[in-house]
């Protein structure tokens, strides 16, 4: 069991970060550096799935440590999960993906 950080310092510098709708799919995709926390944070009305697109990145829903990540590998995030991400190595790349309907509200961050 590796408990989810519970202090860190936020991050203070423009990450990648962009949302696009390709095909009818919603992509938001974060770029992070070593250490570099996603806080805990939820979505109340849709599902989505998150895909390591490089790096390695360590995941905990509702307080409970999933898994540590590489790049390939994708997971289901559920509607009011809350999850953190923490990246394992430079340069990791996280993509959120949900449908078309939802980019609007990953913009704003919800």
């Amino acid at each position: 069991m590796i408990p989810p950080p519970t202090e860190f310092t936020p991050i203070d510098r423009k990450v990648v970060e962009f949302v696009d709708v390709v095909a009818g799919i919603g992509f938001r995709v974060i770029e992070l550096e070593e250490g570099e926390v996603v806080p805990q944070h939820h979505h109340d009305d849709y599902d989505h799935a998150t895909f390591i697109g490089s790096g390695k990145a360590r995941l905990w829903i509702n307080g409970q440590y999933v898994a540590d990540l590489k790049k390939g590998r994708a997971v289901c995030i559920h509607a009011k999960d809350e999850h953190m991400w923490q990246a394992l190595e430079p340069g990791t790349l996280i993509a959120c993906i949900s449908n078309a309907e939802m980019a609007e509200q990953m913009t704003k961050g919800v």
